[in-house]
């Protein structure tokens, strides 16, 4: 009992460390301008301000000009707290749209939000929280998500802890826009003067009239740019994104791997080429390294370790000084590369002995980056830990921003990320001249970041392809409303993609119609299996593996046997159709281990987890029944509860939310962590 008492009033405690309260030496820079439909903030610490003043004065001066009211705060920030208080109260009083943190402003490192990223599923028990929890500033621009304060980092960081409680949100909606300003340690001279060097070719860019008419592509080996079928259709779509870009042939280029062993190289001289407006990335990455041709051959599981040799090296590393060196390889095997009949650790260590001349000429490093001008104004890192502006080194976007050339903005990713995840959704947006911020707000990414202004916009200029982003963004408009207001609006988004001949809103609307997994959306899926765009193919193969409706096995296997040259068709068709019962014999390998008392907690906990990206949904009775079951131990319930909140598509989704309401009941007495856990997997499920 007294150690019951002395916990909840260090809680206690610990919550009031972290109180929202207002800062005895914070200055406020109230908005000049009258009537402006919204506001924007810039917050930053005391030295930054003191040292940029200037700069920051004609940044917001700029954003006046342009009728966004503009704050700024600056102070010794000692709680994200006082920060997300300021934030809420300028949404509230003077409809704040985005906010941006400059220099030593915050951070937060999250548990619990694992199923709000695209991929990244670290041990968060058995992995320090450097490593398995996850950066993100979601905690400040989604209002909806609840967070229980654990503590502040203890190497002097402004670094803070939270864990997602079960009284909030379980999906991302941010309310707000944000992005970051951090200038990397890597780059030459005093970070204060490259801060205002950047700031002044901001306020330069936001004086010009810019349509976005210059665009590049460039696909990176061992991922998804090893389909050319996924290649040779990207200009199809973004012609309909970025119509201006395809009035002449120098403003549009497509890079791939194959190119040349040392197309590096190339990069670097479009990377600097004046008049590129957007330049995106897709490949694997680290957070000071772009991995852009390491191989030339096909895809397999080996290359694919291998292109993220950097990464999985550094936490192996990590893992071998605790003793855990082998375990760390097996569940990277077991949570990413399941396709493989055997595994054996020494097989895929990271071959740290190849030649290192090969190693510059393939891959673009930070010491690389901060001796370019980066020049195109929007660049966009569809790739693991580019932008983990957490690591304020060498972190990959920003050596681009900052190295002084002509980049604005960049959006990366804090974690690993999905190769299959929708990375364009929506990217029409910015021809239209919306705010990067604006179009990143509809991105509900844990892990995913701009770095630098996230204010700027590209001039409109009208043309007849208009139509099909602005019927994109009614669509995903009204799946939004209908989710807000309870609604069901399937019938809607089926019609629209069934008789919209944009592959961009049919798109759209079938990644909508997975907000709402009932029978349009089977029918959708079915339809969706011989869609001729590529990348709605894709997406209909996953959100059927995700469903798993028995009447979308024969599609599935339909499309393994016929699209041999969509070759990330195929293998997304291959892992969907593992979650069908015609699977069982091979998954029981993996999950027998849930059921068998015999074998370590440890055991059990990796084999409830292998749900979480294969949603066996034949066994759903069965795995309800083990979180109802009290002579389980109360960790395997947790764990289990949690993996059941990844069937959100699941056509069994409601013997799972009927079981966990039973469990909730008075007529079984749950562990408080198991009740908690439960809440929010039925929050995920509707």
């Amino acid at each position: 009992m007294k150690r019951s008492i002395l916990a909840i009033a260090c809680l206690i405690l610990a919550l009031a460390s972290v109180e929202a309260r207002p800062k005895d030496d914070m200055v406020t820079v109230k908005p000049s301008v009258r009537g402006a439909k919204s506001t924007f903030a810039i917050f930053t610490d005391s030295l930054t301000y003191a040292k940029c003043a200037p700069a920051l004065n004609a940044y917001r001066d700029v954003l006046q000009q342009e009728g966004l009211g503009t704050f700024i705060y600056a102070a010794n920030w000692d709680s994200p707290e006082t920060v997300k208080s300021l934030i809420k109260n300028a949404y509230k009083r003077d409809k704040l749209e985005g906010v941006v943190f400059v220099g030593d402003v915050p951070m937060v490192r999250v548990s619990g939000a694992q199923h709000m990223t695209t991929a990244f599923k670290m041990d968060q028990e058995r992995f320090p929280r450097e490593e398995s929890w996850v950066t993100t500033d979601r905690f400040y621009d989604d209002f909806d998500l609840d967070w229980r304060y654990c503590d502040k980092d203890t190497t002097g960081k402004n670094v803070y802890y939270y864990q997602l409680t079960e009284r909030g949100a379980q999906h991302l909606a941010s309310d707000i826009y944000t992005a970051r300003m951090i200038v990397p340690d890597i780059l030459p001279g005093d970070k204060y003067q490259i801060l205002c060097d950047y700031l002044a070719e901001v306020v330069r860019a936001h004086k010009e009239d810019n349509p976005l008419d210059n665009v590049i592509y460039y696909g990176g080996s061992g991922y998804n740019g090893d389909c050319l079928t996924l290649w040779r259709q990207k200009p199809i779509v973004w012609r309909e994104y970025f119509p201006l870009a395809f009035d002449s042939a120098d403003n549009n280029k497509f890079y791939n791997f194959r190119y040349s062993p040392t197309v590096k190289y190339q990069l670097f001289n479009e990377l600097q080429r004046p008049g590129t407006d957007l330049f995106q990335f897709s490949e694997h990455g680290d957070a000071n390294v772009q991995y852009i041709s390491n191989d030339l051959g096909p895809m397999n599981l080996e290359e694919n370790l291998y292109a993220m040799r950097s990464t999985l090296r550094y936490y192996y590393k990590r893992a071998q000084k605790r003793g855990e060196g082998e375990e760390f390889l097996a569940e990277v095997y077991k949570d990413y590369y399941t396709g493989a009949d055997q595994f054996t650790p020494d097989k895929y260590e990271i071959d740290a002995a190849r030649d290192s001349a090969d190693q510059a000429d393939t891959n673009m490093y930070s010491s690389d980056i901060v001796k370019l001008h980066s020049q195109p104004r929007v660049l966009i890192f569809n790739a693991c830990y580019n932008g983990s502006f957490y690591q304020g080194e060498d972190y990959i976007a920003g050596c681009h921003i900052f190295n002084g050339g002509r980049s604005i903005v960049a959006q990366g990713n804090t974690v690993n990320a999905l190769q299959d995840k929708y990375e364009d959704e929506l990217m029409g947006m910015l021809h239209l001249g919306y705010r990067i911020g604006q179009w990143q707000q509809k991105l509900p990414y844990l892990e995913s970041h701009l770095i630098g202004d996230p204010t700027y916009r590209f001039q409109h200029i009208e043309t007849p392809s208009d139509a099909n982003s602005r019927k994109a963004l009614e669509v995903r408009q009204m799946a939004d409303r209908a989710l807000g207001q309870g609604r069901n609006c399937s019938a809607q988004l089926l019609d629209i993609y069934r008789n919209s001949s944009s592959w961009e809103v049919r798109l759209e609307a079938l990644h909508c119609l997975s907000f709402f997994p009932d029978e349009n959306f089977v029918q959708g899926l079915i339809d969706a299996f011989d869609d001729p765009y590529e990348h709605i193919q894709r997406m209909a193969c996953i959100y059927a593996g995700d469903n798993g409706d028995p009447r979308l096995e024969e599609g599935l296997r339909r499309v393994i046997a016929t699209q041999d040259q969509s070759v990330r068709v195929k293998y997304v068709a291959e892992s969907a159709l593992t979650c069908f019962e015609s699977s069982r014999a091979k998954n029981d390998e993996y999950v027998s281990g849930i059921f068998d008392a015999s074998a370590s907690l440890k055991e059990r906990v990796s084999a409830i987890r292998f749900l979480r990206n294969n949603p066996l949904h034949y066994d759903v009775d069965r795995y309800v029944a083990f979180v109802l079951d009290d002579s389980q131990p109360e960790r395997l319930r947790v764990v289990m509860a949690e993996a059941l909140g990844w069937f959100d598509r699941s056509w069994q989704r409601k013997k799972i939310e009927d079981g966990l309401k039973i469990a909730l009941s008075r007529k079984y007495k749950c562990p408080p962590e198991v009740r908690e856990e439960m809440i929010k997997t039925l929050r995920r499920l509707y």
